[in-house]
């Protein structure tokens, strides 16, 4: 039986998300997930509208606008997940500042993965929890 090698993006396995999540969760993270490509300048969510996907950033940069507050985010970055797990609107609105990649996950997908990678999940829930925390 023949098996693929399949290398995972360079920026990704640099980025603070692949310091806490083992290759074997990246790996399965980039099965389920679909990969884009967002083009320099296309916004990607916008706040209060309804969230039916999250993104995880494999290269590129996107900024985020919450109220009065801007924020940049790279490689690695989970960007979306609030909707997907309280079911609000978004809280912010994203917009990428150059051309980037980004694996795209609708409700279904996130859950599975949330499920099967321990380590993902657990890097997603901190990272919600100090965005709420840093908002309050």
């Amino acid at each position: 039986m023949f098996t693929r090698k399949h290398t995972l993006p360079a920026a990704l396995l640099a980025s603070d998300l692949a310091v806490t999540v083992p290759v074997s969760e990246l790996e399965t993270l980039d099965r389920l997930a679909t990969t884009i490509q967002i083009a320099a300048g296309e916004e990607i969510m916008h706040a209060d509208e309804s969230g039916r996907e999250c993104f995880v950033v494999i290269d590129g940069a996107f900024e985020i606008e919450l109220g009065q507050n801007t924020v940049t985010v790279g490689p690695g970055a989970v960007i979306g997940e609030l909707s997907l797990l309280t079911l609000k609107p978004r809280t912010a609105s994203v917009t990428a500042t150059v051309e980037s990649s980004v694996y795209v996950l609708n409700r279904a997908e996130f859950a599975t993965v949330l499920d099967v990678c321990p380590k993902f999940s657990r890097f997603v829930l901190d990272g919600a929890v100090q965005r709420t925390v840093d908002a309050a």
